[in-house]
C-alpha cells in the first residue's frame, strides 16, 4: 500500500477524533474512549503494518532504525491506554494521540519516497 493512502486513512479517522475529543465529548467520557478504541485499532493494523513490520525485521538483524523507537512508542501509547481503558476506565487515554503520531509518520514516509 503506498504511504499517501496510509496518510489519508489515518486523516479520515484522526481529524474528526480529535475535534470530537477536545470540543465535544471532552477528555474522560468513557463511551467516546471505547469508540477512539475502536476506530484506531483497526488503523494502526492498515496504517501501522508497514511500520512494525520494518521494525520487527530490523530488531531480528540486530539493527537500530526510526522504525523501531516509532513502534515502541504507538505501542507503548496504544497498550497503555488499552489498560487504562479495562481497568482505570474515565482516566485520560492516548488513543487520538497515537494516532497523531502514525499520521505523521505516515506523511513524513509519503514526502520522502
Amino acid at each position: 500500500m503506498d504511504w499517501k493512502i496510509s496518510v489519508w486513512i489515518c486523516a479520515v479517522v484522526v481529524i474528526p477524533m480529535l475535534i470530537l475529543k477536545h470540543f465535544i465529548f471532552g477528555f474522560h467520557s468513557i463511551s467516546f474512549q471505547w469508540a477512539e478504541f475502536s476506530l484506531i485499532t483497526p488503523t494502526l493494523a492498515i496504517s501501522g503494518a508497514r511500520i512494525l513490520d520494518s521494525a520487527i525485521k530490523k530488531a531480528k538483524n540486530f539493527q537500530i532504525s526510526s522504525d523501531i523507537w516509532f513502534s515502541l512508542i504507538i505501542l507503548t501509547s496504544y497498550f497503555y491506554s488499552l489498560h487504562i481503558l479495562i481497568f482505570n476506565p474515565g482516566r485520560h487515554t492516548f488513543f487520538t494521540e497515537t494516532g497523531v503520531f502514525l499520521m505523521l509518520i505516515c506523511l513524513n514516509r509519503s514526502r520522502t519516497v
